[in-house]
């Protein structure tokens, strides 16, 4: 374990111990030699850095997801700390503190699943959606508390699954009754939604890719899921299972960020606005907890633009 966090790490100071291998990505110099862009991560944030050296060995031994054993110095570059890699290697089984490398969410886990628990009690009447909850939970429940949202891009560490599906149940019950929205449909579709996350992630850290992840992706395999849970409940009916597997399928809302179906009704349309809030909240919420002065970040490739960050004078 490093001696301190990625984020107090001052210019000209050593870091060494374990950290997340958050990103990896081979880049090409101008004078054609290769290296490695990699980002960092700890409880504390994330940590950009470059090696330039041994780059082969590297792109086999250490892997985006993993956890790793890293010795390198801070340096500044164009305003911004980054590092300047020393010594790199994946780590050992057993030599990293999982909990200390990964940011975690702000609410424990059990207390945002009894907030999810007393939104479906207060807003679900049906027997068969009540059912459906209750084999989910069963089935699902301890993985759930523990998964994250997604590898990188939003609620991305242990208990972000939890975090951003609570988020997207409560958004779409602050939704105005003018809109004659079926509340029940919307609440099951909001925790749903992400189910098939649980089985496109695992590994140690719960952020690395399966080999059915990558094949399928998050959204076929929630469909599947869902359908297997259902197939176990007598008389679910037909019209009801495919207007909720109608919000799954249409959650990420375009063909070209991976939606398999366009929302067709106004129940998916709506699921797929808080679904892409709550995501979309939380990246900008992100880029301001790093942010290191000024008035605005950095580019950020997952929103594609620069944000206000307010510090100016």
């Amino acid at each position: 374990m490093a001696d301190k966090f990625l984020r107090d790490h001052k210019e000209g100071e050593t870091v060494e111990g374990c950290f997340f291998l958050k990103g990896k990505r081979t880049r090409t110099a101008k004078n054609g030699k290769d290296y490695l862009d990699l980002v960092f991560e700890d409880k504390s944030g994330e940590l950009g850095g470059k090696a330039w050296d041994d780059v082969p060995r590297l792109q086999k031994e250490v892997q985006e997801g993993r956890v790793v054993h890293l010795k390198a110095q801070v340096e500044i570059y164009n305003e911004k700390r980054q590092l300047r890699i020393l010594a790199l290697r994946a780590a050992f089984p057993d030599e990293a503190d999982l909990s200390s490398l990964q940011p975690g969410a702000d609410e424990a886990p059990e207390v945002m699943w009894g907030k999810v628990e007393r939104i479906v009690a207060g807003e679900v009447k049906n027997p068969s959606f009540l059912t459906l909850f209750r084999k989910s939970a069963e089935l699902y429940k301890a993985r759930i508390l523990q998964a994250a949202g997604a590898k990188k891009v939003h609620h991305s560490y242990a208990g972000g699954w939890l975090e951003h599906t609570l988020g997207v149940m409560e958004t779409v019950l602050s939704f105005p009754s003018r809109y004659g929205l079926d509340r029940e449909l919307l609440v099951m579709g909001a925790f749903l939604h992400d189910l098939g996350k649980l089985e496109e992630m695992g590994g140690e850290t719960g952020r690395e890719e399966t080999e059915v992840g990558f094949l399928l992706g998050h959204t076929l395999l929630g469909l599947r899921m869902v359908q297997d849970l259902i197939a176990q409940i007598p008389d679910f009916g037909k019209k009801k299972e495919t207007a909720l597997l109608h919000l799954i399928s249409s959650h990420h809302g375009t063909h070209e960020f991976g939606a398999p179906q366009l929302p067709l009704t106004k129940e998916a349309l709506a699921l797929h606005l808080a679904d892409y809030l709550d995501s979309q909240v939380k990246i900008f919420d992100d880029i301001k907890q790093k942010g290191e002065g000024g008035i605005s970040s950095e580019y950020d490739g997952r929103i594609g633009r620069r944000i206000y960050l307010g510090n100016g004078e």
